[in-house]
């Protein structure tokens, strides 16, 4: 069976047949279903089987390679950055042989950050995962998740400590004061904050994925969303309808509502930021401020979770900004 999809700029086909799994990202859409098709021919007539199993010769480096062929443009800069820094101190490490003691003595012997290393632990466990699910390797990612469960134990690997900047009124009237770009429009920063989805988000958004119900009003799909990789139909909310249909009167001929990549658009509110001296706010606290304003007016928790997209209660908890004494006193 084929699953033809598209991811970013490509389109990703995958074929499972007969136990048999294949799968590549194409320009077009076009060139995906044939390769699909001609994919499950020769599965049919055996010049395409099941794959031998390993003989240990796969290094995370090689699997990192081909997981970026695959895979890399959904990913967030964040995430590039921290397969790009695991594959320098552990790339030579063979998959198929991996143990979590030479693990942990790799990365004593580095100058590799503790403060990152859960991160890295869960990327590489990450590319372990579909190398052995989509590629068919016989390869586990257990020893990297053991070896992150072990360096929490022993204090290697601290309690991340999750923002809770908010965006003032005031601030963000700054920042809009002291925009600076002109490839980024400053409308973003309270699209963001009333319709608080992650800047990467926006950024790929595309047209086609833009669904305009009446003047001012918009649903927009994000596609394989963070976290689930399902597609989340999304309203926009206060001024982001408005702003959206200034967007969509002006738009040309490019497939995307931006068309400025996730790193324009953090340069640009970094740039605002500094010409505003406002210290220590980063684009992602827009989201953090949007999804406090929607718990602050009243929402309820499925409410806010179709918005920003969070399935558990415990990752949107940290936006309520409820304390005992609230409940308490009202």
């Amino acid at each position: 069976m084929a699953t033809i999809r598209r991811r970013g700029d490509s389109w990703f086909a995958q074929v499972k047949k007969s136990g048999v799994r294949r799968s590549k990202s194409f320009s077009t859409k076009g060139m995906a279903q044939k390769w699909a098709i001609k994919t499950e021919r020769d599965i049919e007539l055996g010049e395409i089987g099941l794959s031998p199993k390993s003989t240990g010769g796969h290094t995370l480096a090689e699997a990192a390679k081909r997981y970026n062929t695959e895979q890399g443009h959904s990913f967030s800069r964040s995430k590039m950055e921290h397969l790009k820094r695991a594959v320098k101190v552990w790339g030579d490490v063979r998959l198929e042989s991996a143990q979590q003691v030479d693990i942990q003595k790799i990365f004593a012997a580095s100058k590799y950050a503790g403060t990152s290393l859960e991160l890295a632990l869960a990327t590489i466990g990450g590319v372990v995962k579909y190398a052995r699910t989509v590629w068919l390797w016989e390869v586990s990612e257990q020893p990297w998740h053991d070896t992150s469960n072990a360096m929490k134990r022993r204090g290697a690997i601290k309690p991340i400590n999750r923002r809770t900047r908010r965006c003032s009124p005031d601030e963000e009237q700054a920042i809009a004061s002291h925009w600076l770009s002109n490839v980024v429009p400053h409308s973003v920063v309270p699209f963001l904050i009333d319709t608080p989805m992650r800047s990467g988000e926006l950024a790929a958004l595309r047209w086609d994925d833009v669904e305009r119900k009446d003047a001012n009003k918009f649903i927009v799909t994000i596609r394989e969303r963070k976290g689930t990789k399902a597609d989340d139909r999304v309203p926009l909310l206060g001024r982001s309808g408005p702003i959206m249909e200034g967007w969509w009167a002006s738009r040309g001929n490019t497939g995307f509502v931006l068309g400025a990549d996730q790193g324009l658009l953090y340069r640009a509110f970094k740039k605002a930021t500094d010409a505003a001296d406002i210290k220590d706010m980063v684009m992602h606290d827009l989201r953090h401020e949007g999804i406090s304003r929607l718990f602050d007016a009243g929402w309820n928790i499925p409410q806010v979770a179709v918005v920003s997209g969070h399935r558990s209660w415990e990752h949107l908890k940290r936006y309520t900004h409820i304390s005992a004494e609230d409940l308490l006193f009202g």
